[in-house]
């Protein structure tokens, strides 16, 4: 069987270039209602190199509770030049941390084989996205942002829910997007909140956010990127409950 290299560029992203390290560029980025997977460049080795347009492309995906029996996924499928591609990412956590014990993506045969690799990938505490890069024999992913397992979990007095597990900016069409929270007791019922919130951003050169006391407006400042944000909620001096989301920046199509 001849090999083959699918260089991935999947459509959602500009690919016009920049030397502004703030302007990052993803060529991926697929998201599930608990995961997110963006990349600079997916390139798929199998020896000859092509690159087709892609299309019909779907992504998937499971899990999202912190339980320590929960596995989640991000499954991407797609054709290029006319051939069935996949990539799926298998997740697991602990309730503390979050990892990948296996990857596997089809081989560019017209009847699709897996190749498939085990071990331990992306390891981060929850709450924090896996930034770097991912090469394996046949798999390069460069520039990578992954985070996984976003949804809230009912523990302790009362546990932070924004109502979306990422927030979503379009950069260059002047967007914002205003995130409330709601409050939760140790039951899941809903309650007020008990303190003082605070957002922050671990990269302010991503995007900027404006709090609005139980919810908070964020706007694009780079072209393109991705960052996490930490809501806290302090009584009296102490953290009682905190929560940390992705803020991904696309450019505008």
């Amino acid at each position: 069987m001849e090999k083959l290299l699918f260089a991935v560029a999947v459509a959602g992203c500009a690919s016009n270039s920049t030397d502004d390290p703030a302007a990052r560029k993803a060529s991926i980025d697929w998201r599930t209602d608990h995961g997110v997977l963006r990349a600079a460049s997916l390139d798929i080795d199998a020896g000859e190199t092509f690159g087709g347009a892609i299309t019909q492309l779907h992504v998937n995906g499971s899990g999202g509770e912190l339980d320590p029996q929960n596995d989640g996924t991000i499954e991407a499928t797609w054709k290029e030049n006319g051939v069935e591609m996949r990539l799926f990412v298998y997740l697991h956590t602990d309730g503390t941390q979050w990892w990948s014990d296996e990857i596997r993506h089809y081989d560019g045969a017209a009847q699709g084989d897996w190749v498939t690799y085990t071990g331990d990938y992306f390891r981060s505490p929850i709450g924090s996205a896996f930034m770097g890069d991912l090469d394996l024999p046949t798999l390069h992913l460069h520039d990578l942002f992954v985070a996984a397992f976003l949804a809230p979990v009912c523990h302790g007095a009362v546990t932070i829910e924004p109502y979306r597990s990422f927030v979503d900016l379009w950069s260059g069409d002047e967007s914002y997007y205003v995130l409330p929270l709601r409050f939760r007791d140790a039951n899941c019922a809903e309650t007020g909140s008990s303190g003082d919130i605070t957002w922050t951003l671990d990269d302010p050169t991503v995007a900027s956010v404006a709090p609005m006391g139980t919810s908070a407006e964020f706007r694009d400042v780079a072209v393109s990127g991705a960052t996490m944000a930490t809501i806290s909620m302090t009584n009296n001096g102490n953290e009682v409950a905190s929560y940390r989301l992705p803020i991904i920046v696309t450019p505008w199509q």
